[in-house]
Parts: structure tokens; sequence; C-alpha cells
């Protein structure tokens, strides 16, 4: 018998133990459940996210609506102070007064308009890179989980 030795070990002498059915059984559980937490906490920001781009649509329609609202203001100051200026031109004080006032007005309307528009961009656009950095976090921890190729 001039076989190669077979290595004999002896019982006891294995330098790692498997574990356990139980153990392996609930190893697997956690993972799936880690697994499957990543993955509703991705989708809750994913969801999040739209609500947040439904919310900023919603809020340009609306701007838009005001600034069109304002426009039309507007005009029709300008229209009233052309009236003036056509019915009196004999009231010259009075019409350079009441142009300075319309013109206060429309910067003042300007002004509300451009300070609303720019604090509503500036709440989105937080929103949309805190929601973004959480998107991107979820990504990374469900790549890194290693139960992802079995989903």
């Amino acid at each position: 018998m001039s076989s190669t030795p077979q290595p004999q070990l002896a019982f006891g002498t294995h330098q790692q133990q498997r574990p356990s059915l139980t153990e392996f059984v609930e190893r697997i559980e956690s993972v799936v459940n880690e697994k499957q937490d990543l993955a509703r906490r991705l989708s809750k920001a994913l969801d999040d996210i739209t609500v947040m781009t439904q919310l900023h649509q919603r809020a340009h329609v609306d701007f838009e609506c005001e600034r069109t609202r304002l426009n039309s203001e507007i005009a029709d100051l300008r229209a009233q102070l052309i009236g003036l200026s056509n019915r009196s031109e004999n009231g010259t004080t009075d019409d350079a007064r009441l142009q300075s006032l319309l013109a206060a007005k429309e910067r003042l309307i300007k002004d509300e308009f451009e300070r609303k528009f720019q604090e509503s961009a500036v709440e989105v656009k937080r929103e949309r890179s805190r929601f973004t950095l959480e998107v991107q976090k979820l990504k990374r921890q469900l790549s890194n989980c290693i139960c992802r190729a079995s989903g």
C-alpha cells in the first residue's frame, strides 16, 4: 500500500468551529432583517424626496401665480400713473409725488416677491441636499450589506 499518507485529525483539533444550525439561522435572520430595514429606510427617503419634489412644484406654481398677480398689480399702478399724469397737466408736483409713491410701492412688491422666492429656493435646496445625503448613506449601507446578492 503505497498510497499517500492521509492526514489524521484528532477529534476537537479543528482550527475553526462551525456554527450550529441555530446560530447560522439566527445570523441569516439578522442579516435579512438588517437588509429589510435598510430597504425600508431607503424607500422612505425616496418617498420623502418625492414629497419634497411635489411640494417644490406646488410652491413653484404658487410663486408663478403670485408673480403674475404682482406684475398685474404693477401694470395697474403704471396705468393709474399714466391716467393721472394725463388728467392733470397743471398738478406736476402731485404727479411727481404720486409717481415716486407708485415707484416705491412697485419696488416693495418686487422685493417682497424676490425675498419669498429666495427663501423658498434655499429651503428646497436644503431639503434636497439633506434627502440626497440620506439616500446616499442608505445606498452605501445597503451595498455593504452581506445579503446584497440574495435580494
